[in-house]
C-alpha cells in the first residue's frame, strides 16, 4: 500500500469515527450518563470492613 493510500484511509476512518461519535452523542441516554456524577470510591480492604462492622 502506498503512502497516499494510507493517508486517505486514515482520513476516511477519522471522518467515520467523528460521524459515529456525533450520532452517539445525540442519544439522550448517553447525554444523561455523561451528566451523572460517579459514586465515591469505596474502600474494599479488610480493615475498612472490620471497622464498619465492629467500630
Amino acid at each position: 500500500m502506498k503512502r497516499d493510500e494510507q493517508i486517505e484511509m486514515m482520513q476516511s476512518a477519522e471522518k467515520r469515527t467523528a460521524g459515529y461519535l456525533r450520532a452517539w452523542l445525540q442519544d439522550e441516554n448517553v447525554k444523561a450518563a455523561l451528566r451523572r456524577h460517579p459514586r465515591g470510591r469505596e474502600n474494599h480492604d479488610d480493615c475498612a470492613e472490620r471497622r464498619r462492622r465492629f467500630g
